[in-house]
């Protein structure tokens, strides 16, 4: 059972070319990113190295490792989350 609402799915399952996510303090930024980019890993065979994401402060970005990197150990993945490209918008 998904967590996710009807906008938040069509996010999380699109595959095709880049996404950008616009929404407001509390709404789920962060579960959907974290979601699409574990869908786009287990389902559609993304290497996370393939990966680039983008956010607009230094904490979303070290919340996104954070949560990228439980969610790979929860796959049984060694990944280094570290060798993401996983940034903010200001570099």
């Amino acid at each position: 059972m998904s967590l996710a609402n009807p906008s938040q799915e069509i996010a999380i399952h699109h595959h095709k070319g880049p996404l950008l996510i616009i929404a407001g303090p509390g709404s789920g930024k962060t579960y959907t990113l974290v979601e699409r980019i574990m869908n786009l890993i287990r389902v559609h065979g993304a290497k996370p190295e393939q990966l680039l994401v983008v956010t607009f402060t230094e904490k979303a970005a070290q919340e996104l490792k954070t949560r990228i990197a439980n969610r790979l150990l929860e796959l049984g993945s060694d990944f280094n989350v570290d060798e993401m490209y996983l940034t903010d918008g200001s570099h």
